[in-house]
């Protein structure tokens, strides 16, 4: 490209260079790639709402509501809560709550730390993780947990 054609796209508001691959082609995207350069990747906000907690002696059972409140359908894979993994394998519509066992085992004796995290995936196959923060009431014989709060963002694993 010469000086004066240079110029030109300049004052037209053109680009003057245009990015090559090293062999002089325009780049080409990959078969299967999506065309689209704006393209942004949906990140489906999914959480777990109402939660309940029976004991049962020196067990604990944790119940909670999860709502999808995305636009579109995801598949529920599994949530990390107080050490113990339970799969879910359900797939909720936009818009759907459901509740679900969220964990089952020894009732609480100490205040939990950590988070319970909640995995699932888009039909496209994209991973996502909430992660909610564990909030409980003290009770006479130990701890109950009353919210697992959203704490946000809502990370890509995958």
């Amino acid at each position: 490209m010469g000086f004066l054609s240079g110029l030109g796209k300049v004052l037209k508001g053109e680009p003057v260079f245009e990015p090559q691959a090293p062999n002089g082609q325009q780049p080409q995207p990959a078969a299967g790639e999506p065309q689209q350069a704006d393209a942004q990747k949906v990140t489906p906000v999914v959480m777990i709402g109402r939660v309940e907690c029976p004991v049962n002696g020196p067990n604990m059972d944790v119940y909670g509501d999860i709502h999808n409140g995305s636009s579109v359908p995801v598949l529920l894979d599994k949530i990390h809560l107080l050490g113990s993994v339970h799969e879910l394998d359900t797939t909720l519509k936009p818009g759907e709550a459901r509740q679900f066992l969220l964990y089952r085992g020894p009732a609480l004796h100490a205040q939990p730390s950590g988070y319970a995290q909640l995995q699932y995936r888009t039909e496209n196959g994209d991973y996502f993780e909430a992660r909610h923060t564990i909030r409980v009431h003290q009770e006479a014989d130990g701890y109950i947990i009353h919210e697992l709060e959203l704490t946000m963002p809502i990370h890509d694993i995958h």
